[in-house]
């Protein structure tokens, strides 16, 4: 059959094969070799990046060990008991009112969905004031300051009015998901 084609149809069937060839093996060999190349440079590519995280951790490492030196001392002042009701709440900050002098005058919870709003008035000294917050400070931030007025009691008395709304927020006890 190949002897009765005539010489420019061989050359044209060769030609023809080798072109077979070559697009069959670029379908076959080289496409998939690509993809391949692409998804390992994909990967080099992340490897990378995670590196260079990791290298820019380590050039922070030391301001990260003198921020946690200054933190440490949260440590020691951590609440003993965990505050998981309004009721338990009240407790610590009457505790703390008890502590730093101040007098809690009225305390209005109001119930949402994932916190408790607390109204709250008080009175007591600038410096007792301060205690009082040093020492809500250990609640490990379940108490958000959403509003607080300081005002003074009578004109020339050092004593202050404080009306004050926290949110105590049910997903921030400590030890629980953030």
């Amino acid at each position: 059959m190949f002897s009765n084609l005539s010489r420019r149809e061989r050359i044209m069937l060769i030609f023809l094969g080798v072109f077979l060839i070559l697009a069959l093996s670029y379908y076959f060999v080289f496409l998939p070799k690509t993809d391949e190349i692409k998804q390992l440079e994909s990967q080099k590519a992340n490897k990378q990046r995670q590196i260079n995280q990791y290298l820019s951790t380590l050039r922070d490492m030391p301001e990260l060990e003198r921020r946690y030196k200054e933190l440490e001392y949260l440590k020691k002042d951590k609440l003993v008991r965990l505050v998981r009701t309004v009721d338990e709440m009240l407790q610590v900050l009457e505790d703390e009112a008890r502590k730093s002098g101040v007098k809690i005058t009225s305390f209005i919870p109001v119930h949402r969905e994932d916190s408790v709003e607390v109204n709250m008035m008080a009175e007591g000294s600038f410096e007792e004031f301060v205690l009082f917050l040093h020492g809500i400070g250990k609640l490990n931030q379940q108490i958000e300051f959403k509003k607080v007025t300081v005002s003074r009691k009578d004109q020339g008395d050092d004593k202050l009015n404080i009306n004050g709304t926290y949110i105590f927020h049910y997903e921030l006890i400590p030890g629980g998901e953030e």
